[in-house]
């Protein structure tokens, strides 16, 4: 094991957290490479490549401890609403669920593997089934539809961070509760007796 690359799987925003930390372990280390996953971060994904043998380390968006695998719960990342300017909310005080019922959306594309995690966690707010004005996975694109003042992006964690600062957009003061979406990470069975990996887990905290 001990000359066998390491894989991790998670979404660069994850990534983006730990750089400092997995570039001091990859120094530390030379003889056990490091790759990155950038397409396995949600829980079928990791079991599937878990089972496979073809993942070390998983990093990944979850709604809850998963059933298939263990893992552990590492942070929760919550949902916030944008608009544009000329939006018919932009400039409430605050914002519920009654207000929210009849804005259609900018979303991620159907086939975007966040997706089914948005509509559970939207679902369980109460606003499941709302109308889609525009999809897509260009943050670009969904950015501008927002801008444009006719529906809500929808955005969590890093990218809220990082999008929602754009100018032309503006946050809702949304008041009612959305359930987070948990980040958890497992580790490769066959793997937790590996000193060399578990060094890189304790690493990135």
């Amino acid at each position: 094991q001990t000359d066998r690359p390491i894989t991790i799987g998670a979404l660069p925003s994850i990534v983006a957290r730990f750089q400092e930390k997995l570039a001091a372990f990859e120094d530390a280390f030379p003889h056990r490479p490091v790759s990155i996953d950038y397409g396995c971060f949600v829980a079928d994904r990791v079991a599937l490549a878990l089972s496979a043998d073809a993942l070390s380390i998983g990093y990944f968006y979850a709604l809850g401890e998963t059933r298939v695998f263990p893992s552990d719960y590492l942070w929760s990342e919550r949902w916030a609403p944008y608009v544009g300017p000329d939006h018919r909310l932009a400039d409430r005080e605050f914002v519920n669920r009654e207000d929210m019922l009849l804005q259609p959306l900018i979303s991620f594309s159907a086939t975007n593997r966040l997706r089914p995690l948005l509509e559970a966690c939207f679902a369980d707010a109460g606003l499941g089934g709302l109308p889609y004005l525009f999809e897509g996975d260009d943050y670009g694109q969904l950015v501008e539809r927002a801008r444009e003042g006719r529906g809500v992006l929808r955005l969590f964690g890093a990218a809220a961070q990082r999008i929602g600062a754009s100018s032309g957009l503006k946050r809702l003061p949304y008041v009612d509760p959305i359930p987070p979406i948990e980040v958890r990470r497992v580790v490769h069975p066959a793997l937790v007796d590996d000193d060399e990996v578990q060094a890189l887990v304790a690493t990135l905290q």
